[in-house]
């Protein structure tokens, strides 16, 4: 989760940084191979639609629901499912002016150039 939130809000940077997707991803891909599942879940959204922040929250909900299921089977410690929650809900966090976007249909799709967005 320290690796999320300080990808999220760097000292450095004055506490601006990124949405924590690709540090979330990693963390969760190094918890568990079977994480790689995230990818197909998160890359569906993105092809069907071209809105790479719904692909985004798609997988920062989904993350926790596999970790569940990998912790029900026991492939993995509860603890990660905890992981899970708390990673996703930062980055749902972060990508809040991303929803308000989408809900809005102003977000901009993958390819598109700003002046294009609308």
């Amino acid at each position: 989760v320290a690796v999320v939130a300080g990808h999220c809000w760097p000292v450095w940077l004055r506490f601006r940084g990124g949405k924590g997707v690709a540090t979330g991803a990693g963390a969760a891909f190094a918890l568990s191979p079977w994480m790689l599942l995230l990818i197909p879940i998160m890359v569906i959204p993105i092809a069907t639609s071209r809105y790479v922040s719904l692909g985004s929250v798609v997988a920062a909900l989904s993350t926790p629901v596999l970790f569940a299921v990998l912790a029900w089977v026991g492939a993995v410690s509860w603890e990660t499912v905890v992981f899970g929650l708390a990673a996703g809900a930062i980055i749902i966090y972060r990508h809040r002016s991303n929803i308000d976007r989408l809900r809005a249909g102003t977000e901009r799709k993958l390819g598109r150039t700003p002046a294009e967005a609308h």
